[in-house]
């Protein structure tokens, strides 16, 4: 496999971002895939329907009837493994080398099917989910998968950031994660120093965000 070549799950993750209203740059940002890479996968979807290139000439090694089974017994142990694990996991039980296309193939054959990995926010609305008048949230598909999922939206007002006090809060928590020494320098670390600044947020600094807003 090419050295930048994205796997089908990857591609799969690009086309359900870009589907649910988000743009190439973001995608880039969130999957951390070169931004030309997403852009030429959209572009193919667009043009074929399909965001996987065609086929390279040469055939696919075919699987045993050991490997099949044992393929359907590693999917069976978890529904919800990702493609590459489950290749990775068959290659190495049986010092085989199949390609990810090969084993998404016999999936196919036994009537299962792949599917992207929705993204789930750290914090959730029980009743009401709030979003903004951003463009990539009122795009049709946007609103079906709401509608769909029987997710209730709150009545927002556009332009009015005032109105919510987590804007000013997000300002507080990256000054406070700036303050660190040293700098956190992966995103691993990132992530920690943003988990760990959070859990110290004073309840008084909510108060006073709260109280801050115009009646």
């Amino acid at each position: 496999m090419r050295g930048n070549e994205l796997t089908n799950e990857q591609r799969d993750q690009i086309i359900g971002a870009y589907l649910a209203g988000s743009n190439a740059s973001k995608i880039s940002a969130a999957l951390s895939i070169a931004c030309t890479t997403v852009y030429e996968t959209i572009n193919r979807y667009k043009k074929t329907g399909s965001p996987y290139p065609k086929k390279r000439s040469g055939h696919s090694k075919a699987l045993s009837s050991r490997d099949q089974r044992s393929l359907q017994r590693i999917i069976l142990k978890d529904r919800f493994s990702p493609l590459n694990k489950v290749t990775n996991e068959l290659n190495l039980n049986f010092n085989t080398t199949y390609h990810p296309n090969t084993i998404h193939n016999y999936l196919h054959n036994f009537g299962l099917r792949g599917h992207v990995a929705r993204f789930k926010p750290f914090l959730k609305h029980k009743d009401l989910f709030q979003q903004d008048l951003a463009p990539c949230h009122t795009a049709q598909y946007t609103k079906w998968w709401m509608k769909t999922h029987n997710i209730p939206i709150l009545d927002w007002v556009p332009y009015s950031p005032d109105l919510n006090p987590i804007e000013h809060l997000w300002d507080y928590l990256d000054c406070q994660v700036r303050k660190r020494k040293p700098l956190p320098s992966s995103k691993n670390e990132l992530i920690k120093a943003i988990q760990e600044e959070w859990a110290k947020i004073p309840l008084e600094v909510l108060r006073n965000l709260i109280l801050s807003m115009p009646d």
